[in-house]
Parts: C-alpha cells; structure tokens; sequence
C-alpha cells in the first residue's frame, strides 16, 4: 500500500526531527566518553613524565570541564553548540591539538622511557 503525498510529506517531516536529537545525544555521549579517556591519558602522561607537565595538566583541567559540560548540556543546562556551553570544549580542544603537534616536534621525553625501562627490569 502506498501513502499519499500529503501523508509521506507529514510523516517524513515528524521523522526528521528524531534523528536530528539523537545525533546530539550521540554527541555528548562521545563527549563524555572522550572526556574519562582524556582523563585517564592525562594522569598516565603526568605519572610517566613522557611529556611536560604542563600538557598533562592542560588535560586534567580540559577533559573534566569537557565532562561537566556534555553533562550539564544533556540536562538542558547550558548549551555546548554555542554560548557559554562551548567554552567547555576549548581547554580539551587545546590538548588535543598541542600534544600532537609536541610530539611530532620533540617526540616523547627519552630519559623518562629510559627510567621506566631500568624501573621495569630491575623491579
């Protein structure tokens, strides 16, 4: 059976409206998953000493804010497309565009390897 053209055009537009809040939805959650990720490679790079610590501290600041913010946006709270909300995102949107570029520039912190490496076989 096949709808009428009125029928398909006012289903096609209460349908359009599902995917468009799922795909926020879908985006806070990479946030938040993004953000305990971010955390847990922060506090290993602070630990390890395999780059300057102020590149871990960005991350421990940034990946937590990212947190609060997906979280507060998926409350209704505040809104991470734009506004306030979006501040949120710059200090993790920072650490992730500066450690890469460090580490093509200098590459990872060689004695810290060497002292993990003596750590691992001698312990």
């Amino acid at each position: 059976m096949t709808l009428s053209g009125t029928v398909a055009n006012g289903a096609n537009s209460e349908l359009g409206t599902v995917p468009v809040a799922l795909r926020h939805w879908t985006i806070m959650l990479v946030y938040v998953y993004t953000a305990i990720g971010g955390v847990m490679l922060s506090y290993m790079l602070l630990r390890t000493r395999l780059v300057p610590r102020g590149f871990s501290v960005l991350g421990l600041i940034g990946y937590p804010v990212l947190l609060l913010a997906a979280v507060l946006d998926m409350l209704g709270v505040v809104d991470t497309v734009g506004g306030v909300g979006l501040i949120g995102l710059v200090p993790g949107g920072l650490f992730e565009l500066l450690l890469p570029i460090w580490l093509i520039a200098r590459g990872f912190n060689l004695t810290a390897m060497n002292r993990m490496r003596v750590a691992r076989v001698s312990g």
